[in-house]
């Protein structure tokens, strides 16, 4: 089931960040999910949460901000899932190009992302700070 993020989710969300990222996004960064213009996603199981997924969007333009899966749960289509229905809602609001940075040295996430129709449109030298390393700029069109 995948459902919007609460307030009350932030914990859980928080642990998952913190073992999915170098630098994971702060508590507060992770509550933004919950306002707009921020969209947060959330698929659970049983009352488990899986993942979350983060997006926002300006005039035609979409953004993903973050995507984590929890370990146990990883390889399993969490992440598709996600970002195909992240997708939608982004298209209904009237997103027409969606966009995301990820690092180069990601491989599985860029796989995920080719896959789901992203292309590389460009790169960020030294965006991310811990290790410091380039970032992929993807996009995809939504139609």
């Amino acid at each position: 089931m995948i459902r919007m993020v609460e307030p009350e989710d932030i914990t859980e969300l928080d642990e998952i960040e913190k073992a999915s990222f170098t630098v994971p996004w702060t508590t507060d960064m992770l509550l933004s999910l919950c306002f707009p213009p921020n969209i947060g996603l959330i698929e659970e199981e049983n009352g488990e949460i899986l993942g979350y997924i983060g997006m926002d969007s300006v005039a035609d333009e979409g953004q993903i901000l973050t995507l984590a899966t929890k370990d146990g749960a990883r390889r399993r289509g969490v992440a598709s899932h996600l970002l195909s229905e992240g997708e939608r809602r982004l298209r209904s609001l009237g997103v027409k190009n969606v966009f995301l940075e990820v690092r180069v040295s990601n491989t599985a996430a860029r796989k995920l992302y080719e896959k789901s129709g992203f292309t590389v449109v460009g790169k960020r030298k030294n965006y991310y700070v811990l290790p410091k390393e380039d970032a992929l700029i993807c996009r995809k069109e939504l139609q």
